[in-house]
């Protein structure tokens, strides 16, 4: 799951890494939604999911289909869709954005769209082919090699800079945690890396430092934190002083 509801009672003002997409990307339910009736767009963002295609050819895949739906939607409006139902997909079932997709049908549908991941030759035969029809696809050349992973990382920063600008409580939390602190120089330093430094200070390598964001957010918020100390733009010893 990437993320806990927005309804999370830690931070009710700061979006989500859902809501704070769709908001900065302008995605709209309505479109959401004409574009969900396409099964081939249905397809191309599980498989984009699921790290079989990068988030080129999920574009190139489903682009004309798209079209019919959307008139005029443009490569980097549909890459910006897919990415969003990418992360809706991925939410608890209980979340009310959660987005169902019928795997076993999609599969059947589009067979095209899957390999063995266990069988290297099918891993390599597979990627040729997606970089071979991408050729000549301009609309695709930003994300030719842009998968599932690689796109959560990118995006999931810039969501941490906005998360820790409107965090400050969180924050200040943090530094006033004598746990925390004991331990956070090393971390700096990179005596610690995340999981050591949880250790360190938690005594457990998978404590959640802020419940709303999940582990691996958290830790991205974590290095976000320690860049801005070393910067000079959040200073721990201030916040201290000022309880």
């Amino acid at each position: 799951m990437i993320a806990e509801p927005s309804s999370s009672p830690h931070a009710p003002r700061v979006l989500d890494v859902v809501d704070y997409f769709a908001q900065t990307t302008s995605v709209r339910e309505d479109d959401v939604k004409k574009l969900l009736a396409v099964p081939k767009f249905q397809a191309a963002a599980l498989a984009f999911v699921n790290g079989q295609i990068p988030l080129g050819y999920a574009v190139l895949f489903c682009r004309n289909e798209a079209a019919a739906a959307i008139p005029d939607i443009s490569a980097q409006r549909l890459a910006d869709f897919i990415r969003q139902v990418a992360r809706r997909i991925q939410l608890d079932q209980t979340d009310h954005r959660y987005i169902y997709v019928d795997v076993k049908q999609l599969s059947q549908l589009f067979p095209e769209l899957y390999f063995n991941v266990t069988i290297q030759t099918d891993r390599k035969r597979f990627y040729d082919k997606t970089q071979r029809e991408m050729e000549g696809f301009e609309d695709a050349s930003p994300w030719k090699k842009h998968y599932n992973s690689a796109s959560d990382f990118d995006e999931h920063r810039k969501y941490i800079s906005y998360w820790v600008d409107h965090s400050e409580d969180r924050v200040r939390q943090l530094f006033l945690d004598p746990n925390f602190m004991k331990h956070f120089e090393r971390y700096l330093s990179f005596e610690l890396e995340y999981a050591k430094f949880l250790k360190e200070a938690y005594g457990d390598g998978g404590h959640i430092l802020f419940p709303e964001l999940g582990w691996y957010l958290s830790g991205l918020a974590l290095g976000e934190i320690g860049q801005r100390v070393k910067r000079g733009e959040l200073n721990p010893t201030k916040v201290k002083h000022q309880e």
